[in-house]
């Protein structure tokens, strides 16, 4: 099975480093088990008493969008047999955000890669066979969001996995916003979202080191999102090679990069958790460029050979980052 021991370790280093820098006020926290990961909310002073709303939400979308729950829109449609499915504004709004970034990605990011991906979760490579039948069923399948509707053709599945934590992590941000919340910090499986800043300061946010030094990264920033897609998040070894999550739909297996991890900073959390992973799989070269041309968006890319590179927005001092 996949390893999650990196996720749960980079949660609880980003949550000290919190901690830490918020001393002087209260820190109250809701966590749970949902969409596959450790989620945790924290919040401060009377703001805490809005932490069950938050969390209710996170309850709301771990079920409408698992695509394993009968009763989702996402399991519909990926068992639509090519029929029109009304699904809610929600559903169809993040779909076409995904669809956005296939284009700008030139195909490399594939939102309906459901099968291929569920062959990689049984801890094995798969076999041959199995592994060209799903890129075919990629290759020959279409996703359309007409009125509210999604329409599938083709035998692919579409998979919230790289989109669904950012885009929940933005409503539970506009929720918080609405009820007056200030301060605070959204981490649903390592996708964190900061809420302002704490008594006018930036928070402190762990970025772990994707290599075993224990030697964390740490990223000052503010009112923003965070999401990294790296490497040694979820994998496993046979034969002494190791296989990780992030797939390319031109072999069917996880993508051969110089990079072991990619952090996207920028204003909204559903198109950093998307960027993270796009920008991995075209590379630094040409991940940086998409990152550079994108308003109020920064990155850093962290390569197998430990060199660290960041858009020109991040300012590097030791292991410190600061957003220029």
């Amino acid at each position: 099975m996949f390893f999650i021991k990196k996720i749960l370790l980079s949660i609880i280093l980003i949550t000290s480093l919190f901690l830490s820098s918020c001393a002087p006020q209260k820190a109250q926290q809701i966590s749970g088990f949902y969409l596959d990961t450790f989620c945790e909310i924290t919040l401060y002073g009377d703001d805490a008493k809005h932490l069950s709303e938050a969390m209710n939400l996170i309850q709301k979308y771990d079920t409408s969008f698992d695509p394993d729950n009968e009763t989702s829109d996402i399991y519909k449609i990926n068992h639509s047999n090519g029929n029109p499915i009304k699904v809610s504004k929600e559903t169809a709004e993040l779909i076409e955000i995904c669809l956005d970034f296939k284009k700008i990605s030139h195909g490399e990011y594939e939102p309906t890669i459901y099968g291929l991906s569920s062959l990689w979760k049984q801890g094995a490579v798969p076999d041959e066979k199995a592994l060209k039948s799903a890129l075919e069923d990629i290759k020959n399948s279409e996703i359309s969001v007409t009125n509210g509707f999604v329409t599938l053709k083709g035998e692919a599945k579409f998979d919230p996995g790289s989109s669904a934590k950012g885009y929940i992590s933005e409503k539970i941000a506009t929720l918080l916003s609405e009820l007056g919340v200030k301060s605070g910090i959204i981490n649903l499986g390592g996708n964190v979202q900061l809420i302002g800043s704490k008594e006018n300061k930036p928070y402190k946010i762990a970025l772990e080191s994707p290599f075993d030094d224990n030697s964390p990264f740490v990223l000052y920033a503010e009112n923003t999102s965070i999401s990294t897609c790296g490497t040694y998040e979820r994998f496993f070894e046979e034969n002494g090679k190791i296989y990780h999550h992030i797939l390319d739909v031109k072999t069917g297996y996880p993508k051969e990069s110089e990079l072991s991890a990619v952090t996207v900073i920028g204003p909204s959390p559903t198109e950093a958790d998307i960027l993270s992973t796009v920008c991995f799989l075209l590379g630094e070269i040409d991940g940086k460029a998409l990152i550079e041309s994108l308003s109020g968006y920064e990155a850093i890319f962290i390569s197998s050979s430990k060199d660290i590179t960041t858009t020109s927005g991040i300012e590097i001092s030791e292991n410190n980052f600061y957003i220029k």
